[in-house]
């Protein structure tokens, strides 16, 4: 800004252009920002179910009541948005490459997949939108895998990778969790701009850290036998308590983060660039490695399998059962461990429980899978779900807290109006539904809804968008928003113009797929995890098993909300079923504006 010396001497003139000079830059504001960029804040949660958002106590205490109130009621909420693989780390390459699974090769969690699998990982949202003129932040969960090797160890292109992690292209500021420590909600490490801190016991955070290097490596296909021989490598006996690490309230993961991603944004306050800030709190997603010790996963001083349990609840990377040795129940360690503030609220587990497709029987032509989940849930599985509902409320609570206070310093550094705020999660989460007792992955309504809200300049409040979306379109919503220029061909289209009342998305099918099984090797748990591809629209859901599973699934949403009947194979659907499998064709191969297909 120039004086105005119009009236005044030389003296007075220079006297006020060094006071100009000398004041502080003042806050991005739609008023005064010219270029129509606005600030971008992305909170992503981690294995959320869509349903979260609205969860209560039996008394009443909502789980997220100021993203409801800050966010949800101050923007437009999209009440039909799926998650087009949901995984996490597909999902998460998805969100910053705008492209369906098939496309940005990103096929699963581990090794040859995983953040070191995949290809072009300079060409991503981030590094797009500050070549846009962004200032770039993350701090939490990035992709699967990331800073969990050792020195010579390798990436899918053969170059080395960094121990302790890489900064990835286009960040600014780089809070990075290495995996798999960042799962523990008390001991974890984060790669701060080139720097690896600890939380907690530093130890054992090391050792989980230390123990995910399996995950990155070849051969592909790794035993139960081969994990648990692993492990043994790190984790110390079961009844010495330092094996789990510290538990002290003030490391608690999700306000950890908040706390780094409120402290950029007050940094953020007097820049000339707009900022992209995303904040990945680990919450509601298991603790693993740590959650399978503290619950009995170990005789001895080892971990253990048990081949003929593979329906048990299980961690994802220990891939132990969970009732290996007598359980008291209750004993039992909620698994994630909740925020200490709100460890003992009620939450309505009948909320769950109510729904028609809690442990119900396989219906209709039955796939594979289902058959090993022939059986009804045990009373054991039962209680570990309620009480691992209970506690991921209430990590999730705690990152409604991280809500609050990081819109509380947009406001109060008068940025708040000119902030794009997107809450998502990377996909939803099964506990009890259909018999699976804890996951992701399969396409059913609990797994692949993903909540999804939106707040900012030109967004009315309390807007409500019914259209069929998926996470495919949200790359491509920021980089409208920022117009920004994409690096790679999205296949998803904008919902900013959705948000905002200014268009109406196309009625569009969505691609379903999860492009390889979640363990390679059939020792492994969760094994109704395998291959598919399928396709989503407002009324219908077709899925088709790859190799061995190789049966089919059809649902009426509208008639058949929980999928119990499946309708595959009747030949009064038959015309359906063909022109589904035609849709499902052509999105199981499909790039860009290919991608768009009618329903």
């Amino acid at each position: 800004m120039k004086a105005n010396c119009r009236g005044l001497t030389t003296v007075a003139c220079a006297i006020a252009a060094t006071a100009l000079a000398a004041s502080p830059a003042i806050a991005r504001t739609t008023a005064n920002t010219k270029d129509g960029k606005p600030n971008i804040l992305v909170v992503m949660t981690d294995d959320q179910a869509a349903a979260d958002v609205y969860a209560a106590t039996q008394s009443g205490v909502k789980a997220m009541p100021n993203l409801q109130s800050l966010v949800a009621a101050q923007g437009a909420t999209f009440t039909n948005a799926v998650d087009s693989f949901p995984l996490c780390c597909p999902s998460r390459a998805t969100f910053i490459t705008g492209q369906y699974a098939h496309n940005h090769g990103v096929g699963g969690n581990f090794f040859p997949y995983g953040w070191y699998g995949m290809k072009d990982r300079n060409n991503t949202l981030p590094a797009w939108l500050r070549n846009s003129g962004y200032y770039t932040a993350l701090v939490g969960k990035w992709l699967n895998g990331y800073g969990s090797g050792k020195t010579g160890d390798v990436d899918g292109d053969g170059k080395l990778i960094k121990p302790g992690g890489e900064i990835p292209a286009g960040f600014d500021n780089w809070n990075g969790g290495l995996d798999v420590s960042f799962y523990n909600y008390f001991n974890f490490q984060l790669n701060q701009n080139g720097k690896v801190k600890s939380w907690g016991d530093s130890k054992y955070a090391a050792a989980m850290t230390s123990f995910a290097e399996i995950q990155i490596v070849p051969p592909a296909k790794k035993s139960i036998t081969d994990v648990i021989k692993w492990a043994n490598k790190f984790f110390k006996d079961p009844n010495d308590p330092s094996t789990y690490g510290t538990q002290l309230a003030k490391n608690y993961s999700p306000d950890v983060t908040a706390g780094v991603t409120n402290t950029i944004l007050k940094s953020q306050a007097t820049s000339k660039k707009p900022f992209f800030m995303w904040w990945a709190p680990v919450a509601p997603h298991r603790e693993d490695v740590d959650g399978g010790i503290r619950n009995g996963f170990r005789q001895n001083a080892h971990f253990v399998a048990s081949p003929t349990n593979k329906r048990a609840e299980a961690s994802t990377l220990t891939g132990v059962g969970s009732n290996l040795r007598a359980v008291d129940p209750t004993k039992l360690v909620p698994d994630p461990r909740p925020a200490p503030r709100y460890s003992n609220l009620g939450w309505n587990w009948s909320s769950i429980t109510s729904k028609p497709s809690f442990d119900a029987a396989p219906t209709g032509k039955s796939v594979k899978q289902q058959l090993i989940l022939a059986n009804p849930m045990s009373a054991l599985d039962k209680q570990r779900l309620e009480v691992n509902y209970r506690s991921r409320l209430s990590s999730i609570k705690a990152v409604d807290d991280g809500i609050k206070t990081l819109i509380d310093t947009l406001k109060s550094t008068k940025q708040l109006d000119n902030t794009i705020i997107v809450f998502t999660s990377d996909n939803g989460w099964l506990q009890g539904e259909h018999r699976i007792p804890g996951d992701k992955y399969l396409p059913y309504e609990e797994s692949i809804r993903v909540p999804f809200v939106i707040r900012g300049p030109g967004i009315p409040a309390n807007r409500q968008v019914t259209s069929l979306v998926s996470n495919v379109d949200f790359a491509a919503t920021l980089i409208d928003a920022a117009k920004a220029t994409s690096g790679r061909t999205l296949d998803g289209v904008s919902l900013l113009g959705a948000a905002k009342g200014t268009t109406t998305p196309a009625s569009r099918a969505i691609g379903l797929e999860a492009t390889a099984p979640l363990f390679a090797d059939a020792s492994m748990p969760q094994q109704w995890d395998q291959s598919y591809k399928g396709v989503r629209t407002d009324q219908w859901k077709y899925i088709e098993w790859a190799g061995d599973f190789g049966e089919k699934e059809l649902y009426n949403l509208v008639n058949d909300p929980y999928e119990l009947n499946n309708l595959a194979g009747n030949s009064s659907y038959t015309a359906i079923q063909a022109s589904l499998a035609a849709k499902m064709t052509t999105l199981s191969a499909c790039a860009g504006s290919g991608c768009t297909v009618s329903q």
